[in-house]
């Protein structure tokens, strides 16, 4: 884990925004188990430090190694959890371009 990830993981707003602005680089970096620091910051449930995140340019389509639900769990955590969601269509876009499905199929799938 990078200090960024040890930061969201401790829910510490002050210290992420702190270093997102001094180490940009941070931002995408991955941990030992391909989670960035916002895959972190969703585990944890942390509105602030995800809109944080997202704000200053993480990116949602980084986490390639993870399964198929948990990407598409964090896309509707993320669409679910905001005062201005991200579209619907625009969830389905991310994850379709990083899937050999189409986002139809997954979703019949999986019974949503």
């Amino acid at each position: 884990n990078t200090v960024l990830h040890l930061a969201a993981k401790q829910k510490a707003f002050e210290l992420v925004a702190m270093l997102i602005k001094k180490f940009k680089n941070l931002l995408d970096e991955q941990n030992n188990e391909g989670k960035t620091a916002l895959w972190i910051a969703v585990e944890n449930e942390n509105k602030s430090i995800v809109r944080l995140l997202l704000e200053n340019g993480a990116n949602v389509d980084i986490d390639k190694n993870l399964t198929d639900e948990s990407y598409l769990s964090i896309l509707f955590y993320l669409h679910e959890q905001f005062d201005k969601p991200l579209p619907i269509d625009q969830i389905l876009k991310l994850y379709s371009a990083c899937q050999k499905d189409t986002v139809l199929h997954m979703a019949v799938q999986r019974g949503f």
